[in-house]
């Protein structure tokens, strides 16, 4: 019983030595009268800077608002990606100060993509029928 119980406390005590990171801030996009609009359900992902794998993700809330927390290995460098449909990519390096528990990222705005449109163009196979002339 005692050999469980120090485990159990072993074990408590490598969880709570592990840092929770927090990264907070606000999604936004610049509308054309050059005022800042909340962008609601923006995708806001953390992934390792050496290969972009994925470590944490989640969606703004309905104000654009987000606050994601992770644990961070040691000396693992982080990218935050922020993304919406029709906008342009936001990639943000975190540093060691910017995931804290305190200082927040503040307002990320990301821009309208200006792309030509795109066609899609399908041909309908015409059915020939052939008369049995038997």
């Amino acid at each position: 019983m005692n050999i469980l119980l120090c485990f159990l406390w072993l074990f408590s005590a490598t969880l709570s030595a592990q840092q929770v990171k927090i990264i907070k801030g606000h999604v936004c996009v610049l509308s054309e009268d050059s005022i800042e609009r909340s962008l609601p359900y923006a995708s806001v992902v953390v992934l390792e800077g050496k290969d972009s794998a994925f470590v944490k993700g989640m969606a703004s809330d309905a104000n654009g608002s987000f606050k994601l927390e992770f644990i961070p290995q040691k000396r693992m460098e982080y990218l935050l990606r922020i993304s919406y449909i029709g906008m342009s990519t936001i990639f943000r390096k975190l540093s060691r100060s910017s995931c804290g528990r305190g200082p927040a990222l503040g307002s990320l705005s990301l821009n309208l993509k200006h792309t030509s449109p795109s066609f899609i163009v399908g041909r309908n196979p015409y059915a020939h029928s052939m008369s049995n002339s038997t």
